[in-house]
């Protein structure tokens, strides 16, 4: 979901998901969502290990909902 304060600007089905983009380097915070009928969507947080959670946690609900 992308949030505006309590409104949902956008919500993307993780089946929508057709890949993810992170950089390795240290202080990049920031990730891609590659979305297969919409445009990409750019994030960036915090903390690195915020980031690879986030990409972790997307990556497993992936994999359970595409089995």
């Amino acid at each position: 979901y992308n949030l505006s304060g309590k409104k949902i600007k956008r919500a993307i089905k993780i089946s929508d998901v057709t890949a993810m983009t992170k950089n390795n380097a240290q202080r990049n915070l920031e990730f891609i969502i590659h979305v297969s009928s919409e445009s990409d969507y750019r994030f960036k947080v915090d903390k690195l290990q915020l980031r690879d959670e986030i990409f972790s946690i997307i990556k497993q609900d992936y994999a359970a909902i595409c089995k």
